[in-house]
């Protein structure tokens, strides 16, 4: 099951934005949902675009991020060992 904490955001964000009488709301919410959702994900995919292009080209950086996620793993690891006990 999907989380609802998105779709009730919307209806409680967007429902200030429309009018309720309006005879077209429940339209009008779901072309604003869906322009936030878009404009969301097109903004992600520029951060991520600028990161990747900055991480590949930089060796430090490459060798920063091996050992953040091998101290992440070898601190999990013990973790999950322990829980499975």
């Amino acid at each position: 099951m999907l989380k609802p904490s998105l779709p009730i955001f919307f209806l409680a964000f967007l429902r200030q934005l429309v009018g309720v009488a309006a005879p077209d709301a429940v339209r009008q919410m779901t072309r604003l949902s869906l322009a936030i959702t878009f404009a969301i994900f097109v903004s992600y995919g520029l951060i991520v675009a600028i990161l990747r292009k900055q991480i590949l080209f930089h060796p430090g950086a490459k060798t920063l991020l091996r050992r953040a996620f091998a101290i992440g793993f070898a601190a999990l690891g013990p973790e999950l060992m322990l829980a499975r006990l």
